[in-house]
């Protein structure tokens, strides 16, 4: 008759056929429980990565590196292996040189780059050259080719994320070099020149049929016109939501992005329905982020995790701040507070 130890239920017996057949008890599993938690708000100063990120430009070329990329690493995160910054989304911060050419390639995960610095420089995405001023969003959707030039005279500096996370989990995070070929036909962006008008015929293109914005390039001055010109929500933040044209939805499917103006003193306790990854593009001032102070300026990055209570202040504004966020994900699972485009929930 088998003895059971008092301080382990499965006796040394049981426990061997467990290994035996490679079998784990869901009560030590370290997956189980009701939530993850853990993760903690991230600071990641300009004034401090800026000087690493420019000196690394001088010490690695695209040409062996492939992608002169800093990740940012936020330890905090359980069983990190994805290398998430906030939540499900990854981020790290780029260069390229006067000159530079970075050289194509395509790969499943969605990309997304937020240009910090620079002039001249341009993302090529199927073949459609996106220019990269500061505050512009480019897109480089899953499978999309795209190579990055600087045809200026100065370094140009963003901030990169991607759906990593998501990608590692489902073992889909697969990458091809170049060469270019085969490329997908796509519009031109001044097809969706016009607010309330779209191309008829596009619901056919192969890229359309992908289920992300076919508009790779999101000039700064009518995102951050629109954000100024937001109502107020009861938090005291006006918020635009970068889209597809097509659609109104988020432009892919696994990250959405908003561009947050602040302007009161101190905004209204908030509760964040996703893990935001935030770049400072105006203004300063300070978040406390379940009890964690972070104090912010111009190009900083921080994050805030999912579920965290937010207080924003300024002290110099307005301030306006760049959002990508991994709540389009859980929307689609069912899993958020509702399916509008919402940020926040006041508490």
């Amino acid at each position: 008759m088998t003895t059971l130890a008092s301080s382990d239920p499965v006796s040394p017996e049981l426990r061997s056929a467990y290994d035996a057949q490679k079998l784990v008890p869901l009560w030590e599993s370290g997956t189980t429980g009701f939530s993850q938690g853990g993760e903690q708000p991230r600071h990641w100063p300009w004034e401090a990565i800026g000087p690493i990120l420019r000196e690394t430009a001088h010490i690695t070329v695209p040409s062996i590196v492939e992608r002169r990329v800093l990740m940012m690493m936020n330890p905090t995160i359980p069983r990190n292996d994805a290398e998430s910054c906030a939540g499900l989304v990854s981020a790290g911060v780029q260069a390229l040189m006067p000159g530079e050419i970075a050289r194509p390639h395509r790969h499943a995960m969605h990309a997304l780059r937020f240009v910090l610095e620079g002039e001249g420089a341009e993302t090529i995405v199927e073949g459609k050259a996106c220019a990269m001023e500061p505050g512009d969003l480019v897109v480089t959707p899953g499978w999309a080719w795209h190579e990055h030039h600087n045809k200026g005279g100065k370094p140009t500096l963003w901030v990169d994320i991607l759906d990593l996370a998501i990608h590692r989990a489902m073992r889909t995070d697969m990458f091809q070099p170049g060469r270019v070929n085969a490329l997908r036909a796509v519009p031109a962006d001044r097809a969706y020149g016009a607010a309330g008008i779209v191309p008829v015929g596009i619901e056919e293109n192969e890229v359309a049929r992908a289920g992300h914005t076919m508009m790779f390039r999101y000039p700064a001055g009518p995102a951050q016109a629109a954000a100024a010109n937001a109502p107020q929500d009861q938090c005291g933040i006006r918020l635009a939501r970068y889209v597809d044209p097509r659609n109104g939805g988020a432009i892919v499917p696994t990250i959405d992005c908003y561009l947050m103006q602040l302007e009161e003193a101190e905004t209204a306790k908030a509760r964040s329905l996703g893990a935001q990854l935030c770049v400072v593009v105006a203004g300063a001032g300070e978040s406390d982020i379940d009890g964690t102070r972070i104090a912010w300026r111009r190009h900083d990055v921080f994050t805030i995790p999912r579920g965290a209570t937010v207080v924003h202040r300024i002290c110099e504004g307005p301030a306006q701040i760049f959002v990508a966020s991994d709540i389009e994900i859980y929307r689609r699972l069912g899993q958020a507070d509702g399916n509008d485009p919402a940020l926040f929930a006041a508490v």
